[in-house]
């Protein structure tokens, strides 16, 4: 959860229509996570992301953070 927001509101139709849930067809969606400073939240929302039902790609765009966001997001 970055700022408060849970990833899973983002995508809650694709997540619920079981058309596009698993299998080898099944669309592949990419989500980009912008971050700044969010060394004690990436991981987390990280995880929630790959927690998701469905085939889900994500980048962690760090915007020159002063912590150790790229570390977390990498681990």
């Amino acid at each position: 959860m970055i700022e408060g927001i849970d990833v899973k509101t983002f995508i809650p139709a694709v997540e619920r229509d079981p058309a596009v849930l698993g299998g080898k067809n099944a669309p592949r969606i990419l989500i980009i996570v912008p971050a700044y400073n969010e060394q004690a939240n990436i991981r987390k929302t990280l995880n929630e992301i790959g927690a998701l039902s469905i085939r889900v790609d994500a980048v962690v765009i760090d915007d020159g953070s002063i912590d150790a966001t790229a570390h977390e997001a990498r681990s």
